[in-house]
């Protein structure tokens, strides 16, 4: 029927009738490229994002530290002695920034070649949270599969590895001063190595702490009640929002809960040596002979400190600003100082 009315039809209307049927078939093609495009790209993103979820969560295993082949482990003791029921034999440093962790991871790989076992060390300084279920069992049945005798650190949020039906590692951590800490990350997060900085972001890095607290201007000089903080409880706490919500007293006890049941030792950078000491005691399949190691390095000025920060002396009236707004903070403080020396005196 539709060929008899184009034969029928004057000239310019069956160029007319011609021209809408080529442009109707060119639509059709153009929608079926367009819709075989668009299956094509979400195939390749689809792969591009599993390749990148895979390897993302095995990059925390760049760097590691294997036992010497060539000696034999100065201090082997037996594994069973270090293992708790419901651990899977693993330490996990979750470690806290701006609490002394360079040099327990420094002394960490010292003890992995005389001790016999292997330190992965994560390369990821600014990624402390794992918000996302996905994200979380991927990091957990990553983890597994480094062998038992492995010490691994990464600053990251507590993660209870039970949640993926897989048995949590042995937790350690260290913590400090809180208004130690602050200061410390503050002048960190600005210190001089900004070569290249836009002339208008340089004012940012040359704030004294003094001053922004005195102001308020900038985000991290705000110690604001049910703010969200990257604060210190949280790495005890969890990935929940509350943990890392300033102030929060149910950050706080469940932070101090988790410690209890998970974590071996939390020791405090004010008092180093007894952190080692307690850490030897309580895992000496991982920590035999480091106050051997932390004497000698003592000694001969091997003390490591990264930070090497702008630091400017702060005044009295600031610190006591901070202090007073980091009572949940000092309270948790004194609950891991506490545990700590009932652990030293058993």
């Amino acid at each position: 029927m539709g060929d008899d009315s184009t034969k029928d039809a004057p000239h310019f209307m069956r160029r007319y009738l011609y021209s809408s049927r080529c442009v109707h078939i060119a639509a059709k093609r153009w929608k079926l490229m367009t819709a075989v495009l668009l299956c094509l790209l979400f195939i390749a993103g689809w792969r591009f994002y599993n390749e990148l979820h895979d390897t993302g969560s095995k990059s925390a295993d760049v760097k590691t530290v294997s036992p010497s082949k060539k000696e034999p482990p100065a201090a082997h003791v037996e594994h069973a002695s270090v293992v708790a029921a419901g651990n899977n034999g693993r330490l996990f440093y979750n470690r806290v920034p701006k609490c002394g962790s360079s040099t327990l991871v420094s002394l960490l790989k010292k003890l992995a070649v005389r001790n016999g076992f292997t330190h992965v060390q994560s390369p990821l300084l600014d990624e402390w949270s794992l918000f996302m279920p996905a994200q979380q069992e991927a990091f957990v049945k990553d983890f597994v599969q480094n062998p038992v005798d492995t010490s691994f650190d990464r600053h990251l949020f507590f993660l209870d590895f039970e949640r993926y039906n897989e048995e949590n590692p042995i937790y350690i951590n260290m913590i400090r001063d809180p208004t130690e800490r602050f200061i410390s990350e503050f002048y960190f997060r600005r210190r001089l190595q900004n070569e290249g900085v836009k002339q208008g972001e340089k004012k940012w890095y040359d704030e004294d702490l003094d001053n922004c607290i005195r102001t308020g201007k900038d985000y991290d000089c705000r110690l604001v009640e049910g703010t969200f903080l990257k604060n210190m409880i949280a790495f005890f706490c969890g990935h929940e929002m509350e943990c890392s919500r300033h102030g929060s007293r149910h950050a706080l006890e469940r932070a101090k809960e988790k410690v209890e049941k998970h974590f071996a030792v939390v020791g405090i950078l004010e008092d180093l040596d007894m952190t080692l000491s307690v850490l030897e005691q309580k895992l000496p399949r991982y920590f035999a002979g480091v106050m051997d190691l932390w004497s000698d390095s003592n000694s001969d000025g091997q003390v490591v400190n990264k930070g090497r920060n702008r630091r400017q002396d702060v005044s009295p009236e600031t610190k006591e600003i901070i202090r007073a707004n980091l009572t949940i903070e000092y309270q948790f403080y004194d609950f891991i100082k506490n545990r700590l020396i009932s652990q030293s005196r058993h």
